[in-house]
């Protein structure tokens, strides 16, 4: 390869690194910046209002309140769809049965429907059920997720 063309090509990488690593700069810079500065967008280098911020992050939103509820959602919803997807895809794999090819090519199929389709019907579900303020209806519509088949 010509050393230009590689020259030529490196710039070309190298400045779309920068573009990629860009946003996570300004977000580093915002972080440590005041309001005002964050505001009015005159921050270019990183400023020394972190701890600041961060103070008031804490006590103005309820983030480690969020973090709980993440993982109590993320690591039931995880294993169950583990769990369930794996023997979803024994089943598949080891038995012979009637209709094995229309079940398969129904979950196949059913991978390309959006999950939106089914929110008011899933809430209506959680409304007879009375857990619309619980988080199991976040847990819930990941056990049937047909990506844990395929993994």
């Amino acid at each position: 390869m010509n050393i230009m063309l590689k020259i030529f090509l490196y710039i070309i990488l190298i400045s779309i690194s920068l573009i990629c690593i860009l946003p996570f700069y300004f977000m580093i810079v915002c972080a440590t910046q005041s309001s005002f500065n964050t505001a009015t967008l005159q921050a270019i280098f990183p400023g020394n209002e972190f701890l600041n911020n961060f103070d008031r992050l804490i006590h103005i939103v309820p983030v480690f309140s969020a973090f709980k509820n993440s993982i109590v959602v993320t690591i039931p919803a995880t294993l169950l769809s583990a769990f369930f997807g794996s023997l979803t895809a024994y089943g598949f794999a080891k038995y012979k049965f009637i209709g094995k090819n229309y079940l398969f090519s129904l979950l196949f199929i059913s991978l390309i429907v959006p999950q939106q389709i089914c929110f008011i019907g899933f809430y209506k579900v959680c409304t007879f059920f009375n857990i619309t303020n619980t988080l199991l209806p976040l847990i819930i519509p990941s056990i049937a997720n047909p990506l844990f088949v395929f993994l």
